[in-house]
């Protein structure tokens, strides 16, 4: 019941938005035509799911960012021997 649920709200809401464009292609039609219309919602829908697909690896890069700094961090450090020559 939950599942069919959840696909009358993404299938309304596709209807709602393709409604709504046609709405604003027809009531403007010399600044706003049918294919730019559904060129900028399917731009906009494969935009949101590639984005939802790359937030799985953002545990990952934090982790990458998060070892790169401390190798930076090693190099960057003088070591011990260097400390007692210069002294």
């Amino acid at each position: 019941m939950l599942y069919g649920f959840s696909q009358l709200i993404i299938y309304i809401s596709f209807a709602l938005i393709f409604y709504l464009g046609g709405v604003f292609a027809v009531s403007n039609p010399e600044e706003i035509t049918r294919t730019n219309v559904f060129v900028a919602i399917y731009a906009i829908m494969f935009s949101a799911m590639s984005v939802g697909n790359n937030m799985y690896y953002m545990p990952d890069v934090a982790s990458a960012k998060s070892s790169a700094s401390s190798i930076f961090n090693v190099l960057d450090d003088e070591d011990e021997d260097d400390l007692q020559v210069k002294r």
